[in-house]
Formats: structure tokens, sequence, C-alpha cells
């Protein structure tokens, strides 16, 4: 399947086959294709926690979203926290060493705000549901809780590390599910400007 073709063909699953697995070759596929999005100065500030298990607890932290708890699984977006980094430079550093990359800590420290941090994980949310609808899986990108922290707590993340960003759910589709999506067109979007 060509990029275009998953583009075109995904849409937010919100009725899941339960008895159905993603399984772990096609998880690692998503994983991976997550690790190889786009991110800022390639430092790469993101967790990815991968949930299976009875999630009917996530289910209600999450506004009590059906697809949260039927999905196979969820995966929870997180990013590196900016005063971790600050203690920790050597994260940045080592991977420039390992990379080539003549930069240094100091270089871009003024740039890695949480904020910022936290939009490099959409990139990888991204390629993720990307590369499960090539494979024939559903998703839905969820930013629906009230709290992060009780999710944070719920699957054990350090606070102290990381922060959530933002939650995907994946599963296989019921068949009876409709698969129709309405964008605008582009002429209502697009403005092409040349400077």
């Amino acid at each position: 399947m060509n990029v275009m073709t998953s583009v075109n063909k995904r849409y937010s699953t919100r009725y899941y086959d339960t008895n159905k697995k993603i399984n772990e070759n096609d998880m690692q596929l998503i994983l991976e294709a997550g690790r190889k999005a786009p991110n800022g100065f390639g430092i790469e500030a993101w967790l990815f926690y991968v949930i299976d298990g009875d999630k009917s607890n996530l289910r209600k932290l999450c506004w009590d979203q059906e697809h949260v708890e039927t999905s196979s699984h969820v995966i929870a977006m997180a990013y590196y926290n900016k005063d971790y980094i600050d203690k920790n430079q050597d994260f940045v550093t080592d991977k420039y060493i390992k990379s080539n990359i003549n930069r240094t800590y100091k270089d871009i420290q003024s740039y890695l705000t949480d904020q910022y941090l936290r939009e490099q994980t959409f990139f990888a949310a991204s390629q993720m549901v990307l590369q499960a609808t090539d494979l024939g899986i559903g998703s839905v990108v969820v930013g629906g809780y009230e709290d992060k922290e009780p999710i944070e707590d719920l699957i054990g993340m350090d606070r102290s590390i990381s922060t959530l960003s933002i939650l995907i759910t994946m599963g296989y589709a019921l068949d009876s599910e409709p698969k129709i999506r309405y964008n605008r067109d582009l002429s209502e979007i697009v403005r092409r400007v040349t400077l």
C-alpha cells in the first residue's frame, strides 16, 4: 500500500472487534514507524507505553469512551520533560555523538520547552496510525480525558521523567462500522503565498 492509500483509508475506528488482538510483529512495525518519525533536533524525546489487558479503568479516565476499553491496545504517547532533559543533558549529547552531529546541548536548550517536546509526539502518532492502517488495523487518536495525572499513575509513568501527551487506541474494526470520511475541499483550506 502506498502512503496516499493509507491516508485515504484511515478513519477514527470507534467500534473494535474484541475477539481480535494485534500480534506482536504488527505492533513492532507500528512502534518502529513512530520511532522513525521526524523530531526536533533528532533527539527522539518520547516514550511509547503499550497498554493491553483490562482497560476498563483507563476508559473511566477517558470520558468513558468505549473504544478505549474495547481496543486491542492503547499506546500512550509521552515526552521527556524539559526539567529531566536539563538535568540529564547526556540524553541529548550521547545521541549527537552517535549520530556524528556537531552540536551541543547548549545550542538547542532554549528551544526545548515542554510544549515543543509534546508537539514532537504528534509526528510519531501520525506515522503510527498510518502504519496501522497499512496493516488493516484501525485507530483513534485520543485527547479526550479530564486529567493526565490519573492516567500517568494508572500506567506507572514516572512524572519526574515524562508527561503524557496523547493516547492512541488500536484494533480491528467491526465490519458493520461505516467507513465514510468527509473532508473540506482543498480550495477551502489552502492559501498559496509567493514571497
